[in-house]
């Protein structure tokens, strides 16, 4: 090995050190964004004015999240923003704090004298969402539930 082949070797050598680290930098991100999806919800609706309604969080992040506080509100949007927040008091005082485990699901079931109607009477206008109050947030989260049927 002639001493002009070292610096040939000591580039070849980085530029594999690069393209290992770069492969791992990637692999990082791409757990971290996996990791931090968040909150998802679905609903199950019966139908039946005394039925049995439940609307569906399920966590699909990697570490719990506290929730304080949630409230179901309907939403009317106007022009850009929503404004018009009529909150739905569905919920004994002890229902209101909960903690979503890990890449769990949490129903909140609405029976009996916690049941509302899912179709208000300004179907159109109206959006149903869920506030969460998460511990550690400044400003409360608003997930999208239901579009009631025009």
């Amino acid at each position: 090995m002639a001493a002009t082949d070292i610096p040939y070797y000591s580039l070849v050598f980085a530029l594999i050190s690069l393209l290992f680290s770069g492969t791992l930098v990637w692999i990082r991100i791409v757990e971290y964004r996996r990791d931090k999806k968040g909150v998802a919800v679905s609903y199950a609706i019966t139908g039946d004015p005394n039925g049995h309604d439940s609307i569906y969080l399920t966590n699909l992040s990697a570490v719990p999240i506290l929730v304080d506080y949630w409230e179901l509100v309907w939403r009317r949007k106007n022009f850009l923003f929503f404004n018009n927040d009529q909150p739905i008091n569905l919920h004994a005082d002890e229902d209101l704090h909960m903690a979503l485990q890990p890449r769990t699901r949490t129903s909140l079931n609405f029976a009996d004298e916690y049941s509302f109607n899912w179709h208000p009477k300004n179907k159109g206008k109206v959006n149903l969402f869920i506030k969460l109050h998460i511990a550690g947030k400044s400003k409360p989260k608003y997930l999208f539930v239901y579009r009631p049927f025009a």
